[in-house]
């Protein structure tokens, strides 16, 4: 798959399920409605934000770091992209069960924090020794 078809697949995905969640928000009652039409809802939201989110950051990291492999900016932004989506929809649901406070949300936060620091040290790591392995003399 080229970059360009993946751009283009994931802007027309994060449409539909924009569409879809756009639909749900019309038709479902909330007072009748069961576990099922809620994970829908929430599953649609947290798709449809993380395709917003991986979408926007792919095209700064291309604009702002051109030099990069694309590869790269897709992956980061893709991990990225789904933490976020991750703590909007994980606040939406605690807020919705009023178990939201200023603490949870700092654990929360936390969390995800050190996810994304877990994976970008790992990476980095990576990267390194890849690079140790590319720059050895080879006979």
């Amino acid at each position: 798959m080229t970059f360009k078809s993946f751009i283009q697949l994931t802007l027309l995905s994060t449409f539909v399920i924009w569409g879809i969640w756009i639909f749900f928000i019309f038709t479902v009652d909330p007072v009748f409605a069961g576990l099922f039409e809620f994970s829908l809802f929430y599953l649609a939201l947290f798709m449809a934000i993380a395709g917003t989110i991986l979408s926007i950051a792919v095209a700064m990291r291309v604009t702002f770091h051109p030099n990069v492999i694309l590869f790269r900016h897709v992956l980061v932004s893709f991990r990225q992209a789904v933490l976020l989506a991750g703590l909007v929809v994980g606040s939406l649901i605690l807020l919705s069960q009023n178990l939201l406070s200023w603490w949870t949300m700092l654990f929360f936060v936390t969390i995800l924090s050190l996810i994304e620091w877990n994976a970008e040290s790992l990476a980095r790591k990576k990267r390194s020794i890849e690079h140790n392995n590319d720059s050895g003399d080879s006979l």
